[in-house]
Order: structure tokens, then sequence, then C-alpha cells
């Protein structure tokens, strides 16, 4: 944090004060133990002894990026900030004045309308054209620069994309239970070591370079991997045109040039504790999910939460998939079974379920890779 100095007037009299690593001093000998940061220092003065301790504030970053993007600070379609359930229209920029505007279609297949919020957190369905993108920047930006990702991704939709934008913003998606990334969809490679854990809050940092792009997955750095020699940012997003994973957006930090080491170790740490890094959702979610075949299909899953299940309350939603791909998609029912008739004339089925405990609290569907019947 940079230290601060100043003056006070107290009594008639001016005091200087000057902000150190372990205090604030003041000329005329009394001294605010540990900085109150945040505070103003007169207020501090007015309780600051030799020995009296000044509760610590939320230090200042000092790790200065250029972009910020906050699910918890997303808007409604009213301008309002969003309350659970609200679709989202915008993600302002805390601090670079570029916000994400919704560029998706108005009604997205599975869902009817643009993604909703949950605790702080925006609900990506594995359905085409849901996307969030900012105006674009005045120039190309060039390598190197450097962004930060903080996302849950829920099981069943391998091998989607998180953030893309026709490839005008740096690509990062999932493939098949690791993670890729490049300077567009097509150029996209695998990071070896780059298993995650389903359903737990992840912090994903790439450094794109000429050349090659690095990422560090949960503050461990997993490597590089080949990639373009000039890029193609042109603005910043979340969520792509084509299919999204199943996945939360929870926060994004675009910085447009390159941290040192220092500064690197320094944020993705501050952002894998503001986010409480490998928690699970505080509501109850489906796992395991599968299909059996008998007279019917019926869907199966495990329960997962701390407290019991009101099973009445358990939504399922069946899709069927043809050759026409995620944009023809048709949900075939909603109950636990489903007709072996409702399927006819698809070649893949799956199943999904959101489920809620006994006060009612539930996350949010989770599903099941599609399968050829």
């Amino acid at each position: 944090m940079a230290l601060r100095k100043g003056t006070i007037t107290e009594g008639g009299k001016k005091i200087n004060w000057s902000e150190t690593t372990t205090g604030i001093d003041y000329a005329d000998g009394k001294t605010a133990t540990p900085s109150p940061r945040n505070m103003d220092a007169k207020i501090a003065y007015k309780s600051a002894t030799d020995i009296i301790v000044i509760p610590e504030q939320p230090p200042i970053p000092t790790i200065k990026v250029d972009h910020i993007y906050l699910a918890s600070e997303a808007l409604n379609s009213a301008g309002k900030k969003a309350v659970n359930g609200d679709s989202i229209q915008v993600i302002p920029d805390s601090v670079g004045g570029l916000p994400l505007k919704y560029a998706g279609v108005a009604a997205p297949i599975l869902t009817g309308k643009p993604p909703v919020i949950w605790n702080g957190e925006i609900l990506f369905d594995n359905e085409p054209h849901t996307l969030f993108n900012s105006n674009r920047f005045d120039r190309l930006v060039n390598y190197p620069y450097e962004e930060t990702l903080v996302l849950r991704v829920v099981p069943g939709t391998g091998y989607e994309q998180f953030q893309n934008d026709w490839n005008n913003d740096l690509s990062i998606g999932d493939s098949g239970g690791s993670l890729r990334a490049g300077d567009a969809d097509v150029n996209t490679q695998t990071f070896l070591s780059s298993k995650y854990d389903f359903f737990k809050v992840m912090v994903i940092h790439v450094l794109a370079e000429s050349g090659k792009q690095t990422m560090w997955l949960n503050g461990k750095n997993i490597g590089s991997i080949p990639s373009r020699t000039t890029s193609r940012k042109l603005l910043n997003s979340v969520g792509v045109n084509t299919n999204n994973a199943q996945w939360n957006f929870i926060a994004k930090y675009v910085k447009l040039s390159k941290f040192n080491d220092e500064e690197r170790a320094e944020h993705i740490a501050s952002v894998l504790a503001e986010f409480k890094q490998g928690t699970n959702p505080s509501a109850p979610f489906a796992r395991n999910i599968n299909i059996s075949k008998d007279a019917v299909y019926t869907a199966k899953y495990d329960y997962n939460g701390s407290l019991p299940q009101d099973v009445s309350k358990t939504q399922y939603r069946w899709l069927g998939l043809d050759s026409g791909g995620l944009g023809a998609v048709k949900i075939l029912g909603t109950e636990q079974t489903l007709p072996l008739t409702s399927a006819a004339g698809f070649l893949n089925l799956r199943v999904e379920v959101k489920v809620f405990n006994i006060d009612g609290d539930s996350f949010r569907y989770v599903s099941m890779p599609f399968t050829q019947k």
C-alpha cells in the first residue's frame, strides 16, 4: 500500500502526520497502531495513544489492473443491482469504465431469458448465443496481457467454453475436465495438469504472450502452450457466441500489459482469498446424474446438501438433441420419468436436475453428458 502523509488541525493547532508500515505517527507524539487504512487521519487521532490498537481495515489494493468485472455488481433490465433470479443486462467495470453488456439472443433456447444471478454468481447454461461484451477497444490489444477468471463449472458439458466472442477475446474453455486456452477458439490447446474440481470455486489466470499462453490454476503455474505470435484481442467478454459450458461466472480481471512475477503472485493470492477458492456452493445440488431405461426413461442422481432434501420440489429438464446441434435442442419433459416415445426422432438424450433442501434453497440445474439412446 502506498504510504500517506498530511496535516490535521486539532485545538487550533496544525499537526503533521505520516503513515508508516506499522501505524500513523503524529508530530505531537501520538500514534495509531496499526495503520487505520481507509480511515480519516483526524478521526484516527481522536482515539490514538501510544498503546491503543485501532482495528485493521481492508488494505487498498496496490496491484493495478485495467478492468474488473464482478458478478455481484451486475445490473438487471431496470438498471438496478440484481437480486437472485434477475436476468442480467450489464456487468459494470469497477475500474476501467468499460462495462460488459448482454450481447446474446433475447430468448435463449433453454432458459428463455438472459443468464440470471444466484448469490453473486451469473449462471450460464449449455446453450448458444449467451454472452456479455464490452465495446471494442480503440486499438488491437497487443501482447502481452493477462486475464483472471473466477468461476464454478458443473459437470455434463465437456469441451465447451467460458469466453471468446468469435475470436475477439482470449479463449478459455473446458477440455473434457481439463482446461484449454488460446487467442482464438481454432487455436486453443489443452494444458496438461489442468484437471479441476466440479462445483468448487476456481481461479484461472492466463498470461498471453507472443507465441505462448501460460496458465495458473488456483495459484499453481501449470505450464505453457504454443499460441499465435500476433494478438486478436479487441474487447472483453464473458460467455460465448457458440456453446457455453454449464458454469457460473463470478469475476474477471484484465490487465492490458504484463505483471512482474511479484505483482502477479500478489494479485493471484488476493483473488484466491477474496473468492474463497475451493469452496462448494452454499446451497444443495445434484451430482452423479444418470438415466435408466425400462418401460420409461428415469432420472437418477445423488443429493448433495447439509440439510435434508425436499424431494417434492425437485425439478427436471429432459433434452433431446439431433444433428442440428445445440441450436436445435428440444425440451422433452419436466418430470422424473420420460416416456420412450417422447424421445423418438432424437439421436441423443440427457436430463438436468435441480434439487432443493427443506428450507427451499437450491443451487442450479446440473446435467449429465448427452448420450446416444
